[in-house]
């Protein structure tokens, strides 16, 4: 089965910069530097609450802590905590 790229049908409500950056992103690659920009925005927000990072496999998952435990502000934020989770389904439960 053929999947489709979503980052090539990002919504008309972006920018065509915003448009054109995602489309020569992959889904099948996380920038952890675009992560790592999303959190430092959400946190100038200053809104109470988490932020839920939803990521396809443990490898994926830990590379992205590591990367996140090692930054220079988000590694000393006292109010950070970590928390890698993993769902995984046998294929009797799915179907």
């Amino acid at each position: 089965m053929l999947q489709e790229n979503c980052l090539l049908n990002v919504s008309s409500d972006y920018s065509q910069q915003t448009r054109s950056s995602l489309a020569q992103l992959t889904e099948k690659e996380v920038c952890f530097e675009l992560v790592d920009s999303l959190i430092k925005y959400i946190l100038t927000l200053e809104t109470p609450g988490a932020i839920l990072i939803f990521l396809d496999g443990w490898n994926i998952i830990f590379k992205l802590m590591k990367y996140l435990e090692q930054h220079p502000v988000f590694g000393m934020l006292s109010v950070s905590h970590m928390l890698g989770l993993n769902s995984v389904f046998l294929m009797i439960q799915v179907g």
